[in-house]
């Protein structure tokens, strides 16, 4: 799993006069395809027009970058997502897409593009800026004033690991994995044994035409932390017409009475991730609707992964579920930082850095 920042060189090179522009991208598709090409990242193409649209949710905002000759050497584009917190909606960017021409030499010019980024927050065009940036990104978001909010990590229900752990590990894996399966399957009776009244929870698949039955607008959101605020337009968007992944989406519904939670599948020819999950706080907990999605959908994967925030209570409720926590070196998700940027006046600040707050998944990422 990727993330949505582009790596490119350190600057070592001289830095050459650039002018950063705010644009509408739509109008310069050509260009960016081009550069896009130039460094490496050809899928783009594939996912401008989706990414760059204006349905299922607001517009990014984007910024070039153009060299002395006034050619486009570089873009930063920060999509934007509606937060709750209690009864406030908090309007996030997601900064991403960060691209600078390596051919150009104007590798610093990637703090002017972070730079500009930062207007919104500035300005009061959104309330707070994030971003997951890798390990090439993340010294040019710090310097620039962004904190670390949390760390990412991953639990992973086994279904059968002999695939994963021979792909690490050789032989020694292979040799390995009936004993992990063992202790996995024992693991998940023992879990089960212990949270019996969620049995009578069905899992049912959301065909995108049936998305407005899931009613999310009644749903309750946990006090006193971030949670992402989606629409039925979202889902579809976001999800069903993704030009480059395959998702399922899957509706967590009591014996009797509407859906109270909704998990993200996306599927790959290896294993599972679980991207997404929005819950009706009252009826159900995250850790609890991801179970069943499990349980009920054992053919997803010999593996089934869901990367999260580590300080959230949700770390703790899949271990005593019956999940594994995997790291990076066994195909978890990188270390790599969710960080923000806010003004400290803001009525929200210290919220915005507590960690235990933030309950939300990787598929708030942009891409």
């Amino acid at each position: 799993m990727d993330t949505n920042f582009v790596e490119f060189a350190a600057p070592t090179a001289p830095n050459t006069s650039t002018v950063v522009e705010r644009v509408d991208l739509r109008e310069y598709k050509n260009d960016i395809l081009a550069l896009c090409q130039r460094n490496g990242t050809p899928e783009v193409a594939r996912r401008f027009d989706w990414y760059y649209r204006d349905q299922g949710q607001e517009r990014p905002f984007s910024w070039i970058l153009r060299d002395g000759k006034g050619e486009i050497c570089g873009l930063c584009s920060v999509t934007v997502r509606d937060l709750r917190h209690g009864k406030t909606t908090v309007k996030a960017g997601v900064a991403g897409n960060l691209l600078v021409d390596r051919s150009k030499r104007v590798y610093l010019g990637a703090f002017s593009l972070v730079r500009a980024t930062k207007s919104l927050v500035t300005n009061k065009e959104v309330d707070i800026l994030m971003g997951i940036p890798n390990q090439f990104s993340q010294p040019i978001f710090l310097r620039l004033g962004y904190k670390v909010i949390d760390l990412w990590t991953t639990h992973a229900f086994i279904h059968g690991s002999r695939q994963l752990l021979q792909s690490h590990l050789g032989w020694v894996g292979r040799v390995a994995s009936p004993i992990v399966d063992f202790c996995a399957a024992a693991k998940r009776v023992l879990a089960a044994n212990l949270h019996p009244n969620y049995g009578s929870l069905r899992v049912v698949n959301v065909p995108e035409a049936e998305l407005g039955n899931l009613s999310l607008e009644d749903w309750s959101a946990p006090q006193e932390r971030f949670v992402q605020r989606v629409s039925s337009e979202y889902l579809r968007w976001r999800f069903f017409r993704d030009p480059v992944n395959r998702y399922e989406i899957l509706a967590i519904v009591p014996a009797a009475g509407r859906p109270c939670a909704y998990v993200v599948v996306r599927h790959n020819s290896e294993r599972s991730w679980i991207v997404d999950c929005g819950i009706d706080s009252q009826r159900v907990t995250a850790a609890h609707a991801i179970l069943q999605a499990c349980h009920a959908r054992s053919e997803m994967g010999s593996t089934v992964w869901v990367a999260h925030l580590r300080s959230l209570p949700l770390s703790s409720q899949l271990t005593s579920h019956g999940f594994v926590c995997m790291p990076p070196s066994l195909g978890g998700y990188p270390y790599f930082p969710l960080v923000g940027f806010w003004l400290g006046e803001h009525p929200l600040a210290h919220a915005f850095a507590q960690a235990r707050a933030w309950n939300i998944f990787n598929g708030f990422n942009d891409v």
